[in-house]
């Protein structure tokens, strides 16, 4: 994080004599506004902090939104939401199979809030796609492709127009195929499947594949 030190002496930080019409306040005294910087300078504070403004200051209920992410390295501003109400957001652009790390804070102009440092970290897991169900008299063999970073895929069956349910834990990552020797024979199912790792689940892709046992 940054660390240093500055007067009020024109040069990083100024008082109201030195102030242009896009500087910004990043200090307070008894309720004034005391020190004022540049938004170059903050742009750059930015940068080295990982793209987080360094200053904070005093929010309220209405106040914005501002959505952080991070996978890997520093944070990195992905969104700006103008809403005061708006309380989430999907990051459609987040790669799959990677870990995810997101914050978020809440801003009012030139005053920001504080922010959660350690964030909520989320996997993002494709969906399976399913290959095939074909059945043989020892039941019905069920195959999907592998999915980036699964440790284990949860199994789904379903009859025509019933609900999925989980009927199996496939464990291994590179496991791609899985057995249902507990379908009644001349039944057709539904199957499908979702990736897991951990705590983070995909979801599984729906119709799935249909077989019947012979």
């Amino acid at each position: 994080r940054i660390l240093f030190a500055s007067d009020l002496d024109n040069t990083l930080l100024f008082s109201s004599l030195h102030r242009g019409d896009t500087d910004r306040c990043v200090e307070h005294l008894e309720g004034r506004e005391q020190g004022f910087c540049t938004r170059r300078s903050l742009e750059l504070l930015e940068l080295l902090n990982g793209g987080l403004n360094p200053y904070q200051g005093e929010i309220g209920s209405d106040d914005l939104q501002l959505m952080y992410r991070k996978s890997g390295g520093g944070w990195k501003r992905i969104k700006k939401i103008t809403s005061g109400s708006t309380v989430k957001y999907t990051d459609k652009s987040m790669a799959a199979g990677k870990k995810h790390v997101y914050t978020v804070r809440a801003y009012n102009g030139s005053k920001t809030s504080s922010y959660d440092k350690k964030g909520l970290t989320i996997r993002r897991l494709t969906n399976p796609s399913m290959v095939s169900a074909k059945g043989s008299k020892s039941g019905v063999k069920v195959t999907w492709k592998k999915v980036k970073s699964a440790v284990t895929y949860d199994i789904y069956r379903k009859k025509p127009g019933g609900k999925y349910t989980k009927i199996a834990t496939v464990k291994g990552g590179s496991k791609v195929t899985y057995t249902d020797k507990k379908a009644k024979k001349g039944v057709t199912y539904y199957y499908t499947a979702r990736a897991c790792s951990g705590i983070y689940k995909g979801a599984y892709t729906t119709p799935g594949v249909k077989g019947k046992r012979k």
